[in-house]
């Protein structure tokens, strides 16, 4: 509930994309720790590629953490600063709104262990591109409720991306639908049934 479109604030969103100046762009975004694990370079090389094609896309990385400074300078030696925004740490409370002024999340991080992040992204009703993980089976159904990738140098990444901005409204919405679909199975009600089955021998 806390991250359904059905409470969405529609005023903070709108001052988020005021304020990062998404207005009229495609919004990627990764929200988590700013560290090497997460391997967000390989996101930042992929977008390179796709904005020499699609300048219509802005990639918002929301968190902090001890490579976010790092991060900063490779944008700026990459020279795509105006497609990258850094947000900096945000509150619990701010973070529902900045997957609800996302067209996806996007990751690459080879350290999730229950996959959260997507989890929440889903909820928001919008889909996610993820570094194929064992551990994401279960969550992410490849090309139905989301996209898996796996690197080689970038390539694949940027490849998918690019299929993504070419499909229609028809097609991203189909898969919103399914990847909030996949994220109702997580909450917390029906969990804690499952639990409650579980313990009962059911």
């Amino acid at each position: 509930e806390r991250f359904s479109v059905n409470n969405k604030n529609n005023e903070l969103c709108q001052s988020l994309i005021e304020k990062y100046h998404l207005q009229n762009h495609f919004v990627l975004t990764f929200l988590g720790r700013i560290a090497p694990e997460k391997s967000i370079t390989v996101i930042i090389d992929a977008l390179k590629k796709v904005v020499a094609i699609n300048d219509n896309i802005r990639f918002l990385i929301v968190g902090g953490g001890p490579q976010l400074e790092e991060l900063k300078e490779y944008v700026k030696n990459d020279h795509i600063e105006p497609y990258v925004i850094f947000t900096g740490p945000q509150s619990g409370e701010m973070v529902p709104a900045h997957y609800h002024i996302s067209n996806m999340f996007i990751s690459a991080s080879l350290s999730e262990t229950q996959g959260l992040t997507y989890i929440e992204a889903m909820a928001s009703s919008i889909s996610v591109i993820a570094r194929y993980d064992d551990q994401l089976v279960d969550v992410i159904d490849d090309g139905e409720n989301g996209f898996f990738f796996k690197p080689r140098d970038g390539k694949d990444l940027n490849q998918k991306i690019e299929d993504i901005l070419s499909m229609n409204e028809h097609q991203i919405k189909e898969i919103k639908d399914h990847a909030y679909q996949t994220a109702k199975a997580y909450d917390v009600n029906d969990i804690s049934q499952n639990l409650v089955d579980i313990f009962n021998g059911i």
